[in-house]
């Protein structure tokens, strides 16, 4: 596929990618893909949660559905106009994207319209571009360096934290202790009290920052101009440029890596 890739998540067997123009790869082993179409060139994917029996996809217009990711079901209702992130915590989906973040059961069918099945859990005008739930508790970032965080993602149970930067943050991740945000103009902060207090960290970049993950051994950020940071502390920083594409996601599952960026472009680490 030449077209850009978004997001890559693993869902417990597989690694699933999804990008523009409904284009979705998948993979066992992450070295060998399998090209899935999801039915439309208008859709958009920026994310992809599952409850074990659904897939749900967040992405451009549309809110996409499907049990085995081959038929996707598109509804409009319930979307903003761009959905940017999306978990299952459980026991619902909570979705981030342009003014806040909702809820959906994952139950209540989204076929019975015009009753909406997305309810609001936040409205704001700030542009929420990522979350993490750790298990316990939901930390949110987005535009001008917008922090929130919850522990349930209930209606008015968010807290606006200062992140001390203004900066448009994409993208949020923890280990066991330490929460690591990056995003624009190579901002990188952390925190280790939950999310409430967070340090500026240098990055010796100035490019934006994409994704950022977790492997279990080291945070992995990816950004604009195929850089790739790695740190095993979220403090010092090691720069790498793997390519001349953005990349735009990341993950990790055991001893896997995959990144996933513009025209098509899938790396993983060397074994």
């Amino acid at each position: 596929s030449g077209s850009n890739l978004n997001t890559v998540m693993h869902d417990g067997s597989r690694f699933i990618v999804g990008g523009h123009n409904g284009r979705m790869l998948t993979s066992t082993d992450a070295d060998t893909w399998s090209y899935n179409y999801m039915g439309d060139d208008n859709y958009y994917v920026y994310g992809i949660s599952t409850n074990g029996s659904e897939y749900v996809a967040a992405g451009q217009t549309y809110g996409l559905y499907s049990s085995d990711l081959s038929i996707w079901d598109a509804y409009s209702e319930g979307a903003t106009s761009v959905d940017t992130s999306i978990v299952f915590d459980g026991g619902k989906y909570v979705r981030t994207g342009e003014y806040g973040i909702l809820i959906w059961d994952g139950v209540s069918t989204y076929t019975n319209l015009p009753d909406p099945y997305w309810k609001w859990s936040l409205n704001t005008n700030k542009y929420m571009n990522d979350l993490d739930w750790d298990g316990t508790r939901f930390v949110a970032v987005g535009s001008s360096g917008v922090i929130y965080t919850s522990p349930d993602a209930a209606d008015g149970s968010w807290t606006e934290q200062n992140s001390t930067v203004t900066q448009n943050l994409h993208a949020v991740t923890k280990n066991d202790t330490r929460y690591v945000a990056v995003g624009a103009s190579g901002t990188i902060i952390t925190s280790d009290d939950n999310g409430t207090t967070w340090v500026t960290r240098t990055s010796n970049v100035t490019i934006t920052l994409n994704d950022a993950a977790w492997t279990g051994n080291e945070f992995v950020v990816v950004g604009n101009s195929g850089h790739i940071l790695t740190s095993d502390n979220g403090e010092i920083w090691k720069d790498m440029t793997h390519t001349y594409v953005d990349l735009n996601g990341v993950t990790a599952y055991n001893s896997d890596i995959v990144i996933v960026g513009d025209k098509g472009t899938v790396i993983r680490n060397n074994q």
